[in-house]
């Protein structure tokens, strides 16, 4: 008799050890597949994004996006930018700088003008 409960408790041990492992494995296999499609998102999110900004850029540059009068400024492409951050998920913010990283025009009214030359990204 404490021979078969023996057996028993041993193969009551392997089963649910196997069966654990078994979801383990498969649980592993599901967080990888979701990973891999939200950082596939993630990068054409991105990569939509950076389109996006070089076009608004571009047009502010080479005119395109100036006043009827041909007037380019700074508020303009603000302007652009503040409906970009609005119709993009995501972001919240998109900022540019000139080459001693004081920002010429920004989404956000209140970092046009700052000096952001100390920070990390610009330096």
């Amino acid at each position: 008799m404490g021979l078969a409960l023996l057996v028993l408790a041993a193969f009551v041990g392997y089963t649910y050890l196997s069966t654990n492992e078994r979801a383990v494995a498969i649980e592993s296999e599901r967080l990888r597949v979701q990973a891999d499609v939200i950082a596939d998102d993630m990068e054409r999110s991105l990569a939509s994004t950076n389109v996006v900004i070089e076009r608004v850029i571009r047009d502010f540059l080479t005119g395109n996006a100036a006043e009827a009068d041909g007037t380019r400024t700074p508020q303009i492409l603000s302007r652009r930018l503040r409906a970009l951050v609005e119709a993009v998920a995501g972001v919240r913010g998109i900022s540019v700088f000139d080459r001693n990283g004081v920002v010429v025009a920004s989404s956000r009214a209140d970092h046009v003008g700052q000096d952001f030359s100390q920070r990390e990204y610009l330096t």
